[in-house]
């Protein structure tokens, strides 16, 4: 078995040659001229990814920092990682390969999206495996405000729990222990 230092280099072996192989015109980026390296810089796949251009080279680097799975899915979408390489990412990373797809979209029936309608007097919605509102009715937007002119981050359950002044109206004096409740749920998840 590999030592720690060793399952960390290998981190930053793996997240190196991956983005080396990766150009710039692949993930829709312009052609910028000369570069010294091959493939995409670090600063490229952090904004594509969505994470911190620091975050992103300390875990490049293989320093010792935790990771969550949604980060690691974000990386392996951006470096096209296939399902053989995404789960040794995780390996190396120490962390539990998702048993459901993350990637994969979550689809609402429409016998479900009838049933959410039919609930006139109780607010519903339906989230998804990163706790993405998919599907909701008209109570629930009377309640959260309309989802449909929401981003999709805006419509991210953890987001909305912390950036919505008017969610936590909502929650009134029960807010606190909400948001409890909902940083312990995605922490296990």
């Amino acid at each position: 078995m590999a030592s720690r230092l060793d399952r960390y280099e290998e981190l930053s072996r793996f997240l190196r040659t991956r983005r080396e192989r990766m150009t710039p015109q692949e993930v829709g980026l312009p052609e910028s001229g000369r570069r010294r390296t091959p493939g995409l810089r670090r600063s490229e796949v952090a904004l594509l990814a969505d994470v911190g251009l620091d975050w992103y080279t300390y875990l490049e680097q293989g320093r010792h920092i935790n990771v969550s799975a949604e980060v690691l899915d974000r990386i392996a979408e951006v470096l096209r990682l296939e399902e053989s390489e995404r789960r040794h990412l995780y390996h190396l990373a120490r962390k539990q390969f998702p048993l459901v797809d993350t990637n994969q979209l979550s689809k609402v029936t429409p016998e479900l999206q009838r049933f959410l309608d039919s609930q006139t007097l109780s607010p519903s919605n339906v989230m998804d495996a990163r706790m993405n509102i998919i599907a909701w009715n008209e109570a629930y937007c009377a309640l959260n405000g309309d989802l449909a002119a929401m981003s999709e981050r805006e419509r991210n359950f953890v987001w909305m729990t912390f950036t919505s002044p008017r969610f936590r109206y909502v929650k009134g004096d029960q807010w606190e222990l909400h948001a409890q409740r909902i940083v312990a749920n995605f922490h296990a998840g």
